[in-house]
């Protein structure tokens, strides 16, 4: 059990865990009390409920100083000239609902960002300006190629897309 808390330790431990939770947080509160509690410590939940809500009022913390630059060098050393983005709706049920981002690779999806909105709201402006940002993170060069179940495919969207140079 030590030797997994010196390797947790090495990346981040349980703290880099609870600063990512944070800055999701920061985009919408009832993740961060939900998402980010289960861990191989013995911290009680309340405490860890604390810790993260002080995370998410650190204004010194967001996506773009923290999880962008992250994202920007990982993205830039995975090999290859095309990219999977995929874009996916989930429904939280009466709480709210998500437009996820991710980078396709090996039969898995790289969370690049998401949307959170109400359960009646709508998600399509703020999706296209959410496209927008992490085009900039994403390596010049690549061929986009964007993967999507389910997106409002009128006209906004898709000038968006083509906007983006994405196919």
């Amino acid at each position: 059990m030590q030797q997994g808390k010196d390797s947790q330790r090495a990346v981040g431990g349980d703290q880099g865990g609870m600063h990512v939770c944070g800055v999701a947080g920061q985009q919408h509160p009832s993740l961060a009390a939900g998402s980010c509690l289960p861990s191989p410590f013995q911290a009680e939940p309340e405490s860890k409920v604390v810790q993260v809500q002080r995370i998410i009022r650190d204004t010194r913390l967001s996506v773009e100083s923290v999880y962008y630059p992250l994202l920007r060098q990982l993205l830039a050393a995975l090999p290859g000239e095309e990219a999977y983005i995929t874009l996916d709706q989930t429904n939280q049920g009466k709480l709210f609902k998500l437009v996820l981002v991710g980078w396709a690779s090996n039969g898995v999806s790289l969370p690049l960002g998401f949307v959170v909105y109400p359960s009646d709201g709508s998600w399509a402006k703020d999706a296209r300006a959410l496209l927008d940002r992490l085009d900039q993170i994403i390596p010049v060069g690549r061929t986009i190629t964007l993967l999507a179940d389910r997106v409002q495919a009128g006209e906004p969207f898709r000038s968006c897309l083509v906007e983006l140079g994405w196919n």
